[in-house]
């Protein structure tokens, strides 16, 4: 089963729910919780738990870009935000 997070079609187009969905991100816990301190901490977490080895921004010369690159052992993860 695949699960994704939330997107505008679930959260709503009004400012200040794209605002939240763009600053807390879409995963569930972190959208959900009760604080910006806490929507943080569960982000810190999850990256935390990934077992990453090295992470950053990563971009190639024909403007393709990722906002967070991620290295586990042999597996990469790319991460993009958009702003709609």
């Amino acid at each position: 089963m695949d699960l994704q997070g939330f997107d505008i079609t679930k959260t709503g187009t009004e400012r200040s729910a794209m605002r939240e969905l763009w600053t807390r991100g879409g995963f569930p816990r972190s959208y959900l919780a009760e604080s910006e301190e806490d929507s943080l901490a569960w982000c810190e977490g999850f990256v935390r738990t990934l077992g990453v080895t090295d992470a950053g921004f990563w971009s190639t010369y024909s403007g393709a870009e990722l906002d967070v690159f991620l290295v586990r052992g042999n597996r990469r993860i790319g991460i993009e935000c958009t702003w709609l």
